[in-house]
C-alpha cells in the first residue's frame, strides 16, 4: 500500500500488508489521527502509522526503519511503522472502516478507535468466499485485537461477499455486496455499534452496488454498476432515492464538504457530481488513462482525487485542473483513502 502526501504529491512510503507478502491489499480507511487500516483481499487486516514519530522500535536496529518512498519497500519485520497485523479465518476481506473514537485534549490524539471489517463465513479460493453468510468484526484500533463478532447468515458471502463498508455518525457499520455478481436478493447491511444487532435493507432491483459512503446527513450512498449509477438510502425513513440519469459507474463514491456526492465513472474516465438532496447530476470531470476511474475521494483542502492507473488531484477552484502522480503499481482503491469521508459524516474533529 502506498502513502502519498496530498500537498506535495510525493509518495512518502510503500508497505507490505501481510507477513507472507501475498495479502493482495485493497480497501483502506484513514483514522482522524491519520493512520491507515488496510484490508487484504486474501485475508488479514493491517494498521500502519502515518507519522514516523508514532512508529515503535521493534526490529532491534537503532532508530526507526521505515519506507521512504515507492522504491523503498522494507521487508516484513524490518518496517517499524506497521502497528499491527491481525489474521482472520477467511480467504476474502474487503470492507474496512475506522470509527471516530474520542479526542483526548491533553494529548491531541484520538483514543478508543475501532476498526470494522467483514469476511465471508465460509472460506473459498483466495479473494472469494464459499456458500454461506458473512461475519462482521470490530477490532481494537490500538492493539488489533478482535473485540466483537457478528454473524450475518442472510447476507450472501459467496463470490466476493461483502464488498465495501463505511461508518455513520454513530459508529454503525454499513456495507454492501458487489451486486453484479449476485442473482438473489441484494442487501444493504447495517451493524449497530452499540448493541451489535444487524438489519438488512433490500436494494432496488436496478441497483447493483459497488462503492458505499455515508454523507454529512447520515444517509448511505452506493455506486452501482450494470444498472443505475447511484442510489441513496435514508435510515430515518428507510427509503431509497435513485439518481434518475443514467451513468456508467465504475467504482468509488464520496461526498465533498457541504457539496455534491462524487461518483467514479468510465467511458470517459472521470467522475460526476450529484446533488445530495435533489439527486440530479450537477457537473462532470474527465481524466486521461484507462477505461474508468476506481477511486474517488476528497482531501482536507477540498481537492478531488481520482485514481485509475495514476492518481489525479483536481482543483475545484481552478476549473478542475489537475496534477498527476504516476509512480504507482496496479493502484486500486475506492474506499476512504484520505479519511475525509469519516470526518464528513461525523461531528467535526479538531481542524
Amino acid at each position: 500500500v502506498s502513502k502519498i502526501n496530498t500537498v506535495t504529491m510525493m509518495e512518502e512510503g510503500r508497505y507490505i500488508t501481510r507477513p507472507d507478502g501475498s495479502g493482495n491489499p485493497s480497501r483502506t480507511s484513514v483514522s482522524f489521527g491519520g493512520d491507515v487500516a488496510v484490508a487484504n483481499r486474501h485475508g488479514g487486516l493491517t494498521k500502519i502509522y502515518a507519522r514516523p514519530e508514532d512508529c515503535v522500535e521493534s526490529n532491534g536496529m537503532p532508530g526507526i526503519q521505515t519506507s521512504q518512498g515507492g522504491d523503498d519497500v522494507l521487508p516484513w519485520g524490518v518496517e517499524e511503522c506497521v502497528a499491527w497485523y491481525t489474521e482472520f479465518p477467511a480467504t476474502n476481506q474487503r470492507p474496512v472502516a475506522y470509527t471516530q473514537g474520542r479526542l483526548n485534549p491533553a494529548t491531541c490524539k484520538y483514543e478508543d478507535t475501532k476498526v470494522w471489517t467483514v469476511t465471508s463465513a465460509t472460506p473459498g479460493l483466495p479473494g472469494t468466499g464459499g456458500p454461506g453468510g458473512v461475519i462482521a468484526y470490530r477490532v481494537n484500533g490500538d492493539s488489533g485485537e478482535i473485540e466483537d463478532t457478528v454473524d450475518i447468515p442472510e447476507f450472501d458471502g459467496s463470490q466476493l461477499g461483502a464488498y465495501g463498508g463505511a461508518v455513520d455518525p454513530f459508529g454503525n457499520l454499513w456495507f454492501v455486496p458487489m451486486g453484479s455478481l449476485l442473482f438473489g436478493t441484494k442487501y444493504l447491511a447495517k451493524v449497530d455499534g452499540v448493541d451489535l444487532s444487524y438489519e438488512l435493507y433490500e436494494m432496488p432491483p436496478n441497483v447493483n452496488s459497488y462503492g458505499v459512503t455515508v454523507d454529512q446527513s447520515g444517509r448511505v450512498w452506493v455506486s452501482s454498476t450494470l444498472g443505475l449509477g447511484a442510489a441513496r438510502f435514508d435510515p430515518a425513513t428507510e427509503k431509497w432515492g435513485i439518481v434518475p440519469e443514467q451513468l456508467l459507474s465504475t467504482g468509488g463514491i464520496a461526498q465533498a464538504k457541504n457539496g455534491p456526492v462524487w461518483v467514479a465513472t468510465g467511458n470517459p474516465a472521470g467522475a460526476v457530481a450529484i446533488d445530495p438532496n435533489g439527486l440530479g447530476i450537477l457537473t462532470s470531470v474527465e481524466v486521461p488513462g484507462g477505461d474508468g476511474v476506481k477511486g474517488v475521494g476528497v482531501d482536507h483542502y477540498g481537492y478531488l482525487w481520482l485514481v485509475n492507473d495514476k492518481a489525479y488531484r483536481l482543483d475545484p477552484n481552478d476549473d478542475w485542473s489537475y496534477e498527476v502522480y504516476g509512480g504507482l503499481t496496479g493502484p486500486y482503491t475506492y474506499s476512504d483513502m484520505t479519511g475525509f469521508a469519516l470526518k464528513n459524516t461525523s461531528c467535526d474533529p479538531a481542524e
